[in-house]
């Protein structure tokens, strides 16, 4: 084995040559920047800033395990092509999130920029069998500060997940995210889960609002898809629903 180049290429929409703007061979090394269909959250590995100037790409080890130094968020200047790339968020910022019992990592599977452009959302799925565990957080593009949205770093046990907290509630586990979304008009993270029959999704402002529940509906029953596209007018393809969003008044 040879190894393998990464470069990033531009092509004019209508058509054309791709263009070579930066080889990023020597800077991510062995890093890797994957894609799938539904593997992934949010707008996937890598998206443009609102602007078009900056591109986020989550880099991982061949071994996703493995949670390398290079691991984790990665922008690129995209008006300097020999501007080196800048890491903001390693791997290890993506565990803090994690109960201390938990021994499946948190391996970033997603990014979306927020609507002002200043901030990201990332999601990173602990992919335990028993009890997988998604943690969606904002990183800040400038600085790199991580704010967990939703963070499971204080419960003691497993078990403690399904615990009955009081009459007519329901178990921690009930508002795990099964994926996440974004409103591309407003600074608002959305975070969807389906158990019993009964789908959620929660809201929470951004960079660190408590999540609050926005809307349910009965379960549609379909396979897991994880996902999610926005459109400028606000409207969000997450989980086979069509949502529309507003942007908020000031």
């Amino acid at each position: 084995f040879g190894g393998f180049t990464l470069k990033l290429m531009q092509i004019d929409p209508m058509g054309g040559e791709p263009v070579e703007v930066a080889d990023l061979t020597e800077p991510l090394g062995g890093r890797l920047i994957r894609f799938g269909v539904q593997r992934f959250y949010l707008s996937g590995p890598s998206a443009i800033s609102p602007d078009g100037r900056t591109l986020a790409v989550l880099a991982t080890s061949a071994q996703e395990m493995a949670l390398g130094q290079a691991d984790g968020l990665w922008l690129l200047d995209l008006e300097t092509p020999d501007a080196p790339p800048r890491q903001v968020a390693p791997v290890d910022a993506f565990q803090a999130g994690l109960p201390p019992w938990q021994d499946q990592p948190a391996v970033p599977r997603g990014l979306q920029w927020t609507a002002d452009g200043q901030g990201l959302v990332v999601a990173a799925l602990s992919n335990d069998l028993r009890l997988p565990l998604l943690l969606v957080s904002y990183v800040d593009a400038a600085s790199g500060e991580l704010t967990a949205i939703n963070d499971y770093s204080d419960v003691a046990t497993r078990a403690d997940f399904f615990v009955l907290p009081g009459p007519g509630q329901k178990p921690r586990r009930y508002a795990i995210p099964w994926t996440a979304a974004v409103a591309p008009t407003a600074n608002v993270a959305l975070l969807l889960n389906d158990l019993g029959g009964v789908l959620t999704i929660s809201q929470a402002a951004l960079p660190g609002g408590e999540p609050r529940i926005a809307l349910q509906r009965a379960s549609p029953g379909h396979e897991v898809w994880t996902r999610a596209s926005a459109a400028a007018n606000g409207a969000i393809l997450v989980y086979g629903l069509l949502l529309e969003t507003e942007a908020l008044s000031e």
